[in-house]
């Protein structure tokens, strides 16, 4: 991926052992998060239409434990990075307020710095 197109990544607490319709389900929680963050702040609005022009790249990636996961979360809002926490309700397979989903979005170069280290789902 070029460095500097824009991207979303979501990283997913493995700690939880969530299944694979509850994994889906809460990236597409966190991606409708960083869409409305977006869409609703004027300022972002030309990092949105250009990652909308460039493919709307999205990659899932993975990480050990929630403590990690809150960590790369304060970092990213350290960095200014549009960024957001998806925590379930509690409804079926996780305790409620368990953190899901980290969801990240800016160019590539930022999300490189921020979730470099971590693998693929």
């Amino acid at each position: 991926l070029a460095q500097n197109s824009y991207r979303m990544n979501f990283v997913v607490n493995r700690e939880l052992r969530m299944g694979t319709g509850k994994t889906a389900a809460q990236v597409a929680h966190a991606c409708l998060s960083l869409y409305t963050q977006l869409t609703g702040n004027s300022n972002l609005r030309t990092h949105y239409n250009a990652w909308l022009l460039t493919g709307q790249t999205k990659v899932v990636l993975q990480c050990d434990t929630t403590d990690e996961l809150l960590a790369l979360y304060q970092e990213g809002r350290g960095r200014e990075i549009v960024c957001c926490v998806v925590r379930d309700a509690g409804r079926t397979q996780v305790a409620t307020g368990a953190c899901t989903v980290l969801g990240v979005f800016g160019d590539g170069s930022q999300l490189m710095e921020l979730t470099g280290h971590l693998k693929l789902l």
